[in-house]
């Protein structure tokens, strides 16, 4: 578990992805709990560890690492689909890309369907970034009480 002693509790959570890291991982992770519990900080740790390069993911600096992390109160459907458009991207550097999307439950879609746009953006990496957006199905994405940590 090397990169992840510093983290306080969270035991389970850890035990967990260091048994991700020696069996391989899976293609995708959902941190979830209350704020303050150290879910932001795991997952760093944890791209740190899939991408060997704790200085620079630190830093945000790695070439293979993408943060997508609310402006205000919400991620805007333009900034998840310039995501969906680099997950076609090779890695630079290291054996694969990893994507942190901090606060998913504040996705947010166009003003063309304001009732419905949370579920436009979060149905987007699926997929779904089509016009017009309000015509897509909801994907789950974490409750406000998971929204930072």
């Amino acid at each position: 578990m090397s990169g992840f002693e510093t983290v306080p509790e969270q035991h389970e959570a850890k035990r967990l992805l260091a048994a991700a890291l020696q069996e391989g991982p899976a293609h995708a992770y959902l941190f979830h709990g209350p704020a303050g519990v150290g879910k932001r900080e795991l997952a760093r740790r944890f791209a740190a560890e899939l991408l060997g390069d704790h200085a620079r993911v630190e830093r945000g600096t790695h070439p293979d690492l993408y943060l997508l992390e609310p402006l205000g109160e919400q991620i805007r459907i333009d900034d998840v689909r310039e995501l969906r458009r680099d997950l076609h991207m090779r890695p630079f550097e290291a054996e694969r890309r990893v994507y942190l999307v901090f606060g998913a439950d504040s996705l947010n879609g166009s003003d063309r369907c304001p009732r419905r746009s949370v579920r436009a953006a979060s149905s987007c990496p699926s997929g779904a970034c089509r016009s017009p957006p309000c015509d897509r199905r909801s994907t789950s994405t974490p409750p406000s009480s998971a929204r930072r940590s």
